[in-house]
C-alpha cells in the first residue's frame, strides 16, 4: 500500500484541507480540465511524432486509460461557462474519439454513461449528439488514411467476447480466492502472479496468455471487484461496495435537487464531476480494467470536501429563511 494506496491518502488529505471555499474548488476543477487537456495535447504531440519517424499510426491506448478519470471534469469545465469552456469540450470530444479510434469497448461503456449521467443531471444531451457525431467522423478519417487501424476499431467494435476476463482473470481471482476468502492473499500485481504461476497447471479451465515477460500468467485479475476479493476477501468487498454507497448517497441527493443552480455554484459542479467520475470509473470502467488505486482516496477526498461544503451552505440557507420568517 505504501506505494500508491498511502501516497493517494496523503494528497487526498492535503486536499481536503485545501478546499475550503469556492475558490478553491473551482480551482481544483480546473486543475482537472487542465489535466484533460494536456494530456489530450500530449497524446496528439506524440501520435504526429511518431506519424513522422514512422509512417505508422501509434497505439494510445493507455492515453485514453489515463484520462478517462477526468473525462468529467472536461465536461462540468464546458458546463461551467468558463474562459476555458472550448478547451475543456475539445478535450473530452478528444478522448472519446481517441477510445472509438482504438476500439476501447471498457473505456467506450464507461464514457457512454459519464455522457449520459451528465446529461441528465446537467443538460448536456446536445454534447452527446456531437461527441457521437465527432467520433463516427474519426473513425471514418481514421479508416481512410489508416485503412489496417480503422480495420482493427471496427473489429473491436463489432465484437462481444470477454477478451479472456472470464476464464483468463475472473475465474482464477475466483478460485484463489477460495483458499483466503476472508483474509485474501495480498495487496499487489506481484502477489497475484506468485500465486496464479503456482495453481495455473492445476486449473486446466484457466486460459492464460503468453507474455515474453510473465510467461503464462496475467498481469492482475483487470476488475476492481476481483481485485479487490482476491487481495483482501470479502469484508473488503462490502467495504467498497458500501464506500460507493457512501459517495452517492453524499451527493447525488444534493446534485440532483440543486441542478438548476448547477452553472453558478463551483462546490455543485465540483461535486457533479467528481460524483460522475468516481462512479464511471470505479463502479464501471474498473470492473474491466486494473484500478487506478492511488486516484481512489484523492476522489473520496474531494467528496468529502463537497459534501461538507454543501451541507453547510444548506444549513446557512435554512437559517436564513427561519430568520426571515
Amino acid at each position: 500500500f505504501s506505494s500508491d494506496f498511502l501516497k493517494g491518502c496523503g494528497f487526498g488529505l492535503i486536499l481536503f484541507l485545501y478546499l475550503r471555499d469556492e475558490t478553491r474548488a473551482r480551482r481544483v476543477l480546473m486543475a482537472g480540465v487542465f489535466a484533460c487537456a494536456m494530456m489530450v495535447g500530449h497524446l496528439v504531440w506524440d501520435t504526429v511524432r511518431d506519424v513522422q519517424a514512422t509512417g505508422q499510426l501509434p497505439f494510445q491506448r493507455d492515453f485514453v486509460f489515463w484520462s478517462i478519470f477526468f473525462f468529467p471534469f472536461a465536461l462540468v469545465g464546458y458546463l461551467s461557462r468558463s474562459r476555458l469552456r472550448w478547451m475543456a469540450l475539445v478535450s473530452a470530444v478528444g478522448i472519446f474519439s481517441v477510445a472509438v479510434m482504438v476500439g476501447f469497448r471498457g473505456a467506450i461503456l464507461a464514457l457512454v454513461l459519464m455522457m449520459l449521467s451528465l446529461a441528465a443531471l446537467g443538460g448536456l444531451w446536445r454534447l452527446v449528439g456531437l461527441g457521437v457525431g465527432l467520433a463516427a467522423a474519426g473513425l471514418a478519417a481514421l479508416s481512410f488514411w489508416f485503412p489496417d487501424w480503422g480495420a482493427y476499431a471496427l473489429r473491436n467494435l463489432q465484437r462481444f467476447d470477454s477478451s479472456n476476463r472470464v476464464t483468463g482473470h475472473w475465474i482464477p481471482a475466483w478460485d484463489m480466492t477460495i483458499d483466503a476468502p476472508w483474509r485474501g492473499h495480498g495487496y499487489g500485481h506481484i502477489v497475484w502472479q506468485h500465486h496464479y504461476r503456482m495453481q495455473v497447471e492445476s486449473h486446466p479451465a484457466w486460459t492464460p496468455v503468453w507474455s515474453q515477460d510473465l510467461g503464462w500468467a496475467t498481469t492482475s485479475p483487470h476488475s476492481i471487484f476481483f481485485e479487490t476479493l482476491f487481495a483482501a476477501g470479502w469484508p473488503a468487498v462490502v467495504t467498497y461496495v458500501l464506500l460507493l454507497a457512501l459517495v452517492v448517497t453524499a451527493l447525488l441527493p444534493t446534485v440532483w435537487r440543486s441542478r438548476h443552480e448547477l452553472r453558478t455554484s463551483p462546490w455543485l459542479l465540483l461535486a457533479l464531476a467528481v460524483l460522475v467520475a468516481v462512479i464511471g470509473n470505479y463502479a464501471i470502467f474498473y470492473q474491466f480494467e486494473s484500478p487506478n488505486w492511488r486516484t481512489l482516496p484523492i476522489a473520496i477526498a474531494i467528496v468529502a470536501a463537497c459534501h461538507h461544503a454543501l451541507v453547510g451552505e444548506r444549513k446557512s440557507s435554512l437559517m436564513s429563511s427561519g430568520q426571515r420568517i
